[in-house]
């Protein structure tokens, strides 16, 4: 198979609300030369000295020597990134890396790293395997298979606490040893018999902490929310529902207007956008 030509970009005029507008920048970051050919870039992490991490899907089968974490380092004077640096065990380049989070609960930074094949691993900022959790899945039980996480976060930061999303599997969240990798017997989410019922999930694809209230905030996308929940895995409160907006609309249609602006519009209510054009 032939590699597509890979573009990382940071992000001229995308705007993302009316407060908000980005600049896009090709080029921004580059691979290195030596690297292997991209085919998704998932996983995208940036620590307090401003040093970004990515992971990504090798493009066909890796090899047993290929490696996917990348960092970019900021020139002191300039500012921006460039090329990066290869680094780390091959063993993450392995499967599908997804989920890619940077945690200071430890007396140094680690990563931990979200495969959709599987497995959670923790490495140091330079790649080094600390350890890899053999979920496959949690306690080998049924009824979390199919297992596919696609992100982690310790909550509260320093604690011991491990979240795992299982955004590809049966869409579990289970609770790790930050540690060592192993499942403290929490688990919680699933879609139940009403995979929309406040309490369930549809494909968390992400999983976050709030420390303005102290809460899980988890990304259950399928269902077009971010619910709240608590440590003990508890539901507490919806964030953002789009979803119950959108599912209660049947019909939508797009129109595009001079200059490249598309407008969407529900049942009368526009929602609008600015698209690129050529």
């Amino acid at each position: 198979m032939r590699a597509l030509p890979c573009v990382i970009a940071s992000t001229a005029g995308i705007v993302a609300s009316a407060a908000v507008t980005y600049e896009y920048v090709p080029g921004h970051f580059t691979l290195p030369v030596d690297a292997p050919p991209m085919q998704h870039g998932h996983g995208l992490a940036k620590d307090v000295d401003g040093i970004v991490y990515l992971t990504y899907v090798v493009d066909g089968e890796p090899s047993p020597t290929d490696q996917c974490l990348v960092v970019f380092t900021p020139d002191p004077v300039t500012g921006l990134y460039g090329e990066g640096v290869l680094v780390g065990d091959a063993a993450l380049s392995q499967g599908t890396p997804h989920g890619l989070r940077i945690d200071y609960s430890g007396s140094e930074a680690s990563l931990y790293h979200a495969n959709n094949n599987q497995v959670i691993r923790k490495t140091t900022l330079s790649g080094e395997m600390i350890w890899t959790g053999g979920l496959m899945p949690p306690n080998n039980e049924s009824d979390f298979w199919p297992y596919m996480p696609t992100d982690a976060v310790v909550a509260p930061p320093g604690s011991s606490n491990l979240y795992v999303s299982d955004g590809y599997g049966s869409s579990y969240v289970h609770l790790m040893d930050a540690g060592t990798g192993e499942w403290t017997g929490l688990t919680f989410g699933g879609n139940g018999d009403d995979s929309a019922a406040h309490g369930n999930l549809n494909t968390p694809h992400g999983i976050n902490w709030d420390p303005r209230v102290e809460l899980l905030l988890i990304s259950d996308r399928s269902n077009g929310r971010l619910e709240y929940f608590n440590l003990d895995g508890s539901f507490n409160s919806t964030a953002v529902d789009a979803g119950s907006f959108l599912r209660s609309r049947a019909t939508s249609t797009s129109t595009r207007a001079a200059g490249g602006r598309w407008c969407l519009t529900l049942t009368g209510r526009p929602l609008s956008w600015t698209a690129a054009t050529r």
